[in-house]
């Protein structure tokens, strides 16, 4: 359980917008669920082979709980639609989402469509959903604001992708 908690909370260093305490509490859950795995199955295939096995429930759960207590505490979320047939969920919060051409950017846009290294980020701010343009970028394409406020079932193109932003309980006017 310690193991995965720490896996769990190790996460949410890598995952934007996860914080500490889901991905801790749905590491512990996942622990718990793998050393269970290996107590009861040990005795059936062998140490090594529950160790394995457990290992494997472990990183599964681990997984699973930290999904589900993301879907069941966010209240606002991104989807990508990168084609027809294509989407991504990324939960919005205090850290930016960035949008652009840059390797380390979360949604990759295409540089040979114009889009800078950082394009725009898109954060939620307190009850806002804010989407904010790169100065550079939005002085090229002739923009005057650069801020916007989003609301639930507000989309934007960037290139092929769409974005959509999705709330629960939260309203902000545009």
């Amino acid at each position: 359980m310690l193991l995965g908690g720490l896996l769990g909370g190790g996460m949410s260093f890598f995952v934007p917008n996860l914080r500490r305490i889901r991905g801790v509490q749905g590491g512990t859950i996942g622990g718990g669920m793998g050393a269970a795995g290996f107590l009861l199955l040990s005795p059936l295939i062998g140490e090594i082979g529950g160790r394995l096995l457990g290992g494997v429930i472990l990183g599964f759960f681990i997984g699973l709980m930290i999904a589900l207590l993301e879907q069941l505490s966010r209240k606002a979320y991104l989807l990508i639609h990168w084609h027809e047939k294509e989407t991504t969920t990324l939960s919005l919060g205090d850290i930016p989402i960035i949008l652009g051409s840059h390797q380390n950017a979360h949604i990759l846009l295409s540089k040979a469509e114009g889009f800078y290294p950082e394009t725009a980020k898109i954060f939620q701010q307190g009850e806002e959903i804010i989407m904010e343009y790169n100065a550079d970028y939005a002085q090229a394409k002739g923009m005057k604001k650069l801020i916007y406020l989003l609301k639930n079932g507000d989309t934007r193109k960037f290139g092929e992708i769409r974005l959509e932003v999705q709330s629960k309980d939260i309203i902000s006017s545009s």
